[in-house]
């Protein structure tokens, strides 16, 4: 968005604002004059929301509880760690099987566990794809 001097008071402002810039330039720089014109520039795009936080805005759409929403974060992001910070777009059915895998034999967890698991990756997998 961009404004030019004359939407900032009529002609006698602007004429103010030039003599004030004459004084101003004088003093500071004598070779060069200031721009007559003043803009203003858009702010930037908000950046696109990072993929828990969008896991997160769907289990609260979906009005799940606070506690299932942190449940379903955790579980998520170790399954992100457990395959070294890949995006969930890049693994398929072979990833999440062998971190079910690992889950029921490294961590021996229980099959209710592995369930709350399994619903949480298909949680962020409904968000990437």
């Amino acid at each position: 968005m961009s404004y030019s001097i004359r939407g900032l008071g009529g002609w006698r402002a602007c004429n103010r604002l030039t003599g004030l810039l004459r004084i101003v330039t004088r003093r500071f720089e004598p070779a060069k004059a200031w721009p007559l014109i003043v803009r203003e520039s858009s702010p930037p795009p908000p950046p696109k929301p990072r993929l828990l936080d969008r896991v997160r805005e769907a289990v609260r759409t979906r009005h799940y509880s606070r506690r299932t929403e942190k449940a379903y974060v955790h579980w998520i992001r170790r399954f992100l760690f457990f395959h070294d910070k890949r995006h969930p777009t890049e693994m398929g059915p072979a990833e999440i099987s062998a971190f079910l895998s690992s889950l029921a034999v490294r961590d021996r967890v229980a099959a209710s566990t592995q369930n709350q698991a399994l619903s949480a990756r298909f949680t962020g997998t409904r968000l990437t794809a």
